[in-house]
């Protein structure tokens, strides 16, 4: 019979993430559901989310995962912006 395991509010902490699920023992049959908060605080957001995509866990976002999202797209809006101005005007920082 599978499970559902829940687990949220990792915060980039993912020896303590790990940990956890050697503890629980989740079979290939079971669901992981991650509730929120993946990255933030915690040194190993990566890492984090490197085993949750290896493992193939279900994924609801919370308000750090969010924020997180948000920084990213501005930095990749910032590289892009900076990059077509070296491509178009010779432009450099």
């Amino acid at each position: 019979m599978s499970q559902v395991f829940l687990v949220g509010d990792v915060h980039g902490c993912f020896y303590t993430l790990d940990h956890l699920l050697q503890r629980l023992s989740i079979q290939k049959e079971d669901q992981l559901v991650m509730i929120g908060d993946l990255v933030g605080k915690g040194p190993h957001t990566s890492l984090v989310l490197d085993k949750l995509i290896e493992m193939d866990a279900d994924i609801v976002l919370g308000n750090h995962d969010l924020y997180f999202m948000s920084v990213m797209r501005l930095f990749l809006f910032i590289a892009c912006a900076v990059h077509c101005l070296k491509l178009l005007w010779g432009f450099s920082l």
